[in-house]
């Protein structure tokens, strides 16, 4: 299988650069992706990585965002990989699929998830987060006041 990938992402105008210990390097639109081989045959999996620096926001921010994103995008999900968001889109291989149009669906994929990092749109995603924070804040404060009314009012 994995010469049968290879053929077809040459085939399909890609470039295969071997990066050791992490599978093949090749580029779309500017942008750096990974084809990861695997040991399982059926198993293909393409990656977009180091897409966010876990320096680049507070920790528990960018846990968050994580989770918005694997919570909110189709196909693709994102991993914390060496302190970096990488984004990966995986699928099984069943027999004889047409390579030539499944790459490119993964690739475009990965390519329109990525855009959830853009910079403007990730200030909306954490500006989101934080409101989403506010109003956790204000409910646990609700529930204490409630907690506290009902105390108060069984002495």
């Amino acid at each position: 299988m994995k010469e049968k990938i290879m053929k077809t992402m040459q085939t399909l105008g890609f470039i295969l650069d071997e990066v050791e210990d992490c599978g093949y390097a090749f580029k779309f639109e500017g942008k750096t992706l990974l084809w990861v081989p695997s040991e399982d045959e059926a198993f293909f999996s393409i990656a977009f990585p180091a897409i966010l620096d876990r320096d680049d926001v507070d920790e528990e921010v960018y846990y968050k965002i994580i989770d918005k994103f694997n919570a909110t995008v189709k196909y693709v999900k994102a991993n914390d990989y060496q302190e970096m968001v990488w984004l990966f889109y995986e699928r099984e291989l069943i027999g004889d699929e047409n390579l030539e149009e499944i790459i490119p669906r993964m690739i475009i994929h990965l390519e329109r998830a990525s855009r959830f990092f853009y910079k403007n749109n990730l200030k909306k995603v954490i500006e989101e987060l934080n409101e989403s924070d506010d109003e956790d804040d204000d409910a646990e404060e609700e529930t204490r006041d409630l907690n506290e009314v009902n105390d108060n009012s069984n002495e």
